[in-house]
């Protein structure tokens, strides 16, 4: 699932994470959460009370692991542990639903990773596509959703914009994730695509840095394509739609969309 950028960390960003991992639940035998007690405790001590008390535990690797075959209690701990500030930062190591033990879902904070599986839970993807339709977020595919190649380079739009190039017989790939991207402009007759990526807003500061990390960035490697080119007609229009499911899942409430000149 792809869920807006700008949102990380705030609560409209947890919050989609939970609606959706709600709805998941109904597809799910046992929900399983992997956290640091001590760090949690430090802010909320009462979740880990509650963890404590309503769920089975083990131990793994400096974490404990939670279970439950309840998912009405699974359901009711989540958003508590989501609304801890900076999850990744605050002991949330992992969430997880499974069936008969096989993992359907899993959302790992520290790298804003959540992926559910139909193979293991059938229709669970549809539930949740359905479930988060007026959420800055999208469920996309695990396969890309189009690839092509332009003048010996390849390219392959899925939850991110991989461009992979081969020099001398080596092949070096650049992703770019695309829960930054704010919109896309299409341009037909050319057969191009026009990006155009969000940014956050940060103090002057943050700013300063930025500008002068981006222009050593620039001149020692790749930054975020403004524009993608296309040699066929078929490869413009899969691209196109694909990129177009992208903005109009992260920014169909807000008024953006994807358009054309």
């Amino acid at each position: 699932m792809l869920v807006r950028c700008a949102l990380c960390g705030t609560p409209a960003y947890e919050s989609t994470i939970a609606t959706a991992f709600e709805a998941a639940t109904t597809h799910a035998t046992e929900a399983r959460f992997r956290v640091e007690d001590e760090t949690i405790c430090q802010d909320a001590p009462e979740v880990v009370d509650h963890l404590r008390s309503e769920f089975d535990s083990s131990s793994d690797n400096g974490a404990t692991v939670y279970r439950s075959a309840d998912l009405q209690h699974a359901t009711e701990v989540t958003q508590p542990l989501l609304n801890l500030t900076g999850a990744s930062a605050t002991g949330v190591r992992e969430v997880c639903l499974t069936v008969d033990g096989e993992r359907c879902l899993q959302y790992v904070p520290e790298h804003a990773q959540f992926t559910v599986s139909d193979a293991v839970a059938s229709g669970i993807g549809t539930s949740v596509s359905e479930t988060i339709s007026d959420k800055p977020a999208v469920l996309l595919p695990e396969t890309p959703l189009a690839e092509w190649t332009y003048q010996g380079v390849s390219f392959s739009v899925g939850t991110s914009l991989c461009i992979e190039r081969e020099r001398t017989g080596l092949s070096t790939a650049n992703c770019y994730g695309l829960g930054k991207l704010a919109d896309v402009t299409a341009a037909p007759e050319t057969r191009t695509i026009h990006l155009r990526w969000e940014l956050h807003k940060s103090s002057w500061l943050v700013d300063m840095i930025a500008r002068s990390v981006g222009a050593i960035a620039s001149a020692i490697g790749p930054t975020r394509p403004k524009t993608l080119h296309f040699e066929t007609e078929t490869d413009f229009s899969t691209a196109r739609e694909s990129l177009e499911r992208v903005v109009d899942g992260l920014h169909g409430d807000d008024g953006s969309s994807a358009h054309q000149v």
